[in-house]
């Protein structure tokens, strides 16, 4: 009847070595030290919460004095301890033992709790032929505290044994530590714990379904004590253990909503996304666990899409079917990550969320507008070069690394309209020496005395990506340096660039004007107007001017001598 009184966490303590799950490395250790009678004289304990470190400490204690031990050492199969049954097993079950002293750091941090453990561990034991302390949170001991223990630790009586269990060991002296029989406590599997919930919904007549207890299990995160108060909480609001019942109880959003929640924000679609938000009450939700949630869903769906199978979530269809590109998802992931700080101090961190997704979202919607630009732009590349076909052979010798040319000049022009002079002059060197776009890939090629801006590339990549994915979709770009001239037979560019003359091009110019290059055109005419005053500087020579031809090996154009204006 007292055990209908106690929650479930309590109620379903183990007892025994076989009830604690998730633990077998640690658990045959222990047997066989009780096996060969090697005991040591300090263990350590370290895991997370509510994987049984305490309980196994119990466990142990009680094996170590049961009356039944010898039996077990001389033919383990035919006895098992603890028994349970004998007067020391007893004791320990009603935690009236007085050889097993438990004491709570937390609460007992000082020199003089410590001293008064040493004074009593000099003691022989009552009742059995141990006398155990366990240390509960020592990571929680003072310094001090720590120190005076040093020395009992390392030479206790015979008849003492000390177990320290911990949340976080890096807190505890490395000389305690050094002192200890170390034993790891890992983070207990999903499918033991869901095994776990189902023994106990089967004996208590709680009424479930599996995939609630799988939702349980996957937000304990390895505790079977917060899986248990789990169970015990949907228990108490709804009748049955379900999928929506957990989620409701936990203020959880389902995954399914999630995913249609990121479509929304893929597609650049503001008001789809608002209007989910809001349907789906994201303001009620708890926030901080939507958010670890789209971080893990994001990296799902990486994993998913290159077809490897996480330890997460299983693959199913739904995740299948989901088309989000690379860049994107990797752009949602690194947007919470460096915004997390920000969050987690946000006096309204559900704002600090929407925020995040619909930034996400409006850039989205203005890559869209663009890339629907840029489609125009090369379906009017394909109609040109049809016309003017014969034009085109007279230059090369096949067309289609006459189109890539003309798509790399369509990159360089949108970096000029973005102001980015700098990785415009880098880029406008480089050769598109592959582009496969069946495979989503491309190498760009430059000579090996800019090898020292592969850093700069790099570092600039998302200003400058965004330019060639709006020319050639999504697409994984690789950069190589080479040595010489670039105008191998593989490539789809020559070096000399700017000596192409195309009536094709000449007429995709005339267009690009009426379309979205006013800007680029305006800035050219700037720079041009304080660039063509003063006299040319003939860098032919190198001694004498070495800096010179240093720079415009680095970026062509034109140098200029000004003369000095005299006021």
């Amino acid at each position: 009847m007292e055990n209908t009184k106690i929650n479930l966490s309590r109620k379903w303590r183990s007892s025994t070595f076989d009830g604690v799950i998730g633990q077998d490395l640690s658990l045959k250790m222990l047997k066989n030290s009780l096996y060969a009678g090697l005991y040591f004289p300090v263990y350590l304990f370290a895991g997370q919460r509510g994987c049984g470190k305490t309980t196994t400490a119990r466990v142990f204690a009680a094996a170590l004095n049961c009356r039944k031990l010898p039996l077990f050492q001389q033919v383990p199969t035919s006895a098992c301890i603890p028994c349970g049954t004998c007067d020391s097993c007893a004791a320990m079950a009603t935690g009236k033992h007085p050889d097993f002293i438990e004491i709570d750091a937390a609460s007992n941090t000082g020199v003089d709790n410590i001293r008064n453990v040493i004074e009593a561990a000099t003691l022989l034991p009552l009742m059995g032929c141990k006398k155990i302390y366990l240390i509960d949170e020592a990571h929680m001991l003072s310094r001090a505290a720590f120190n005076a223990l040093l020395k009992i630790l390392e030479e206790p009586p015979q008849t003492t044994l000390f177990i320290l269990a911990t949340t976080d060991q890096d807190k505890i002296l490395d000389t305690v530590r050094s002192r200890c029989f170390k034993l790891f406590f890992n983070a207990i599997a999903s499918d033991a714990l869901v095994a776990l919930l189902e023994r106990v919904c089967v004996a208590e007549s709680i009424p479930y379904e599996v995939e609630g207890l799988r939702h349980i299990a996957d937000h304990a995160q390895g505790s079977a004590r917060d899986a248990l108060n789990t169970l015990e909480q949907v228990r108490f609001a709804k009748d049955v253990v379900d999928k929506n019942a957990v989620l409701q109880a936990l203020g959880h959003i389902d995954d399914v909503c999630l995913i249609a929640l990121l479509q929304e924000v893929y597609q650049g679609n503001v008001q789809q996304f608002l209007l989910l938000w809001r349907t789906y009450g994201m303001d009620h939700a708890s926030v901080t666990v939507v958010w670890h949630r789209l971080v893990v869903l994001s990296r799902i769906l990486i994993w998913t899409r290159h077809g490897v199978t996480t330890l997460d979530i299983a693959p199913t269809a739904q995740l299948h079917t989901v088309s989000m590109s690379l860049p994107f998802l990797s752009s949602l992931m690194e947007g919470l990550y460096r915004a997390e700080q920000y969050f987690l101090h946000s006096a309204l961190p559900h704002g600090m969320l929407e925020t995040v997704l619909l930034q996400l979202c409006i850039e989205q919607q203005k890559g869209r507008i663009v890339q629907g630009d840029a489609t125009d732009t090369r379906a009017a590349i394909a109609h040109v070069s049809v016309n003017n076909s014969a034009v085109v052979e007279t230059h090369t010798v096949e067309n289609k690394p006459q189109k890539e040319l003309v798509l790399w000049d369509i990159v360089l022009e949108r970096l000029i309209a973005n102001k980015d002079p700098h990785i415009h002059s880098i880029l406008s060197q480089a050769s598109v020496r592959e582009h496969h776009a069946e495979r989503k890939t491309m190498v760009l090629e430059f000579p090996e005395h800019l090898s020292f801006f592969s850093d700069i590339l790099v570092s600039t990549k998302p200003s400058w990506y965004a330019a060639v994915s709006a020319v050639y979709g999504d697409v994984v770009v690789d950069i190589c340096f080479v040595k010489g001239k670039i105008s191998d037979e593989n490539s789809h560019e020559v070096k000399s660039r700017p000596s192409v003359k195309i009536t094709a091009v000449k007429e995709l110019q005339k267009q690009k004007e009426h379309i979205n290059l006013k800007t680029s055109s305006i800035t050219r005419q700037r720079v041009t107007s304080t660039a063509v005053r003063g006299v040319p500087i003939d860098v032919a020579d190198s001694k004498k001017w070495p800096k010179t031809a240093m720079v415009l090996a680095a970026f062509p154009g034109t140098v200029r001598m000004l003369k000095e204006v005299q006021s």
